[in-house]
């Protein structure tokens, strides 16, 4: 029993002296790697975020003038953008004015803004010859195309919601022959189907 014993002991320091034989060499002839994806766990400590990264864009960018941009990215820039056709129709009803063929008044706006409607492009006021005050709504119509009733009956809808307006607005450039049935059937609220001059980009007023 004791030369067994013995012999294992023996087999067991051989074993050891030869895995630190087998490591040694590993440590010298290999590269190192160190492994981020196995952590020791450390239950004392908390993670609360992380692992960071540190981002960073180089200072020394240099931005083209426009002269050095390739003409066709010139031309894209001065290109209307989307809502530029509805803001410039808007400041020209603000300036100009609107010619109200059914009372023969020219309204003149106390205030005009944008409003991000679904049909309403604008919203404002006005004041009428006795003192009174009319909000009023603003829907204008494609830049290429023809406004038809439907168009006339969804702003319509929509200007009738939550506090009203009293009027509203129908800018186009043309109009379907059934918009001035459609602009007589909405009661208080006064529907004006306004066409605008075809000129109306070089300073021209807008016409009813």
């Amino acid at each position: 029993m004791g030369e067994a014993k013995e012999a294992l002991a023996k087999w067991w320091e051989f074993r050891q002296e030869r895995r630190r034989e087998i490591g040694g060499s590993i440590a010298r002839k290999s590269e190192t790697e160190i492994l981020y994806d196995q952590p020791y766990e450390d239950r004392k400590r908390i993670r609360v975020t992380g692992p960071f990264t540190v981002d960073n864009l180089s200072p020394h960018c240099m931005l083209a003038t426009d002269d050095e941009l390739p003409a066709s990215e010139r031309e894209a820039q001065e290109a209307p953008g989307p809502g530029q056709f509805e803001t410039m129709i808007l400041e020209n009803l603000k300036t100009a004015g609107l010619q109200n063929t059914i009372k023969n008044e020219r309204l003149k706006f106390d205030f005009l803004r944008p409003y991000a409607g679904l049909y309403l492009h604008g919203v404002g006021e006005y004041t009428e010859k006795d003192e009174t005050t009319r909000h009023v709504a603003v829907c204008i119509g494609p830049e290429h195309g023809t406004v038809g009733p439907q168009l006339v009956k969804e702003a319509a809808k929509e200007a009738v919601q939550g506090i009203g307006f009293d009027t509203l607005i129908v800018c186009a450039f043309a109009f379907d022959p059934h918009v001035s049935e459609e602009t007589k059937r909405y009661g208080k609220l006064t529907v004006l189907a306004t066409r605008m001059n075809p000129a109306l980009a070089m300073g021209d007023e807008l016409l009813t």
